[in-house]
């Protein structure tokens, strides 16, 4: 495994003298690091399971996941997260936004036939009420949380 850690750039490795990682190796291991601090808050701040389970999971998924899936992940856990020194992501869930016009960022698939997909801009009339096309929806607390939104000029 080492040889092939060497091979493959990521750490200088001499037979019994010892292991040194490289800056390519280095960059690795901190995004490795940071892939799991988000998916680890989001499995325990967002979906509400142990902290043993989400440091598992973590593991398990921290290896395998691309940089797409993260940037997503930390959009749905931003304002919960503390894992960077400052977050790209300013975005609110629907339940917590007042009223105005709001870019949707991330909605779960099965709003696809609402119209309430990513890039479509929306209208927050009141909590929970959302205009879209000139169609009126009240949607439910429990789906509003999972709506992000990024505020946009009317």
């Amino acid at each position: 495994m080492l040889l092939r850690l060497k091979d493959m750039g990521y750490v200088d490795y001499m037979p019994y003298k010892g292991v040194v990682l490289t800056k390519k190796g280095f960059k690795l291991a901190e995004k490795i690091k940071k892939y799991h601090e988000i998916f680890e808050t989001f499995f325990k701040e967002f979906l509400g399971v142990s902290r043993e389970e989400a440091k598992k999971l973590s593991c398990e998924i921290e290896h395998h996941v691309s940089e797409n899936v993260a940037n997503k992940v930390c959009a749905l856990i931003a304002g919960i997260c503390e894992v960077c020194e400052e977050c790209n992501f300013k975005f609110k869930r629907l339940d917590e936004v007042e009223s105005g016009f709001y870019r949707v960022v991330l909605s779960p698939k099965a709003f696809e036939k609402t119209g309430i997909v990513p890039g479509k801009v929306l209208e927050v009339k009141e909590k929970l009420t959302v205009s879209l096309n000139g169609v009126e929806f009240k949607i439910s607390e429990k789906y509003a949380s999972l709506i992000l939104l990024e505020r946009v000029e009317s």
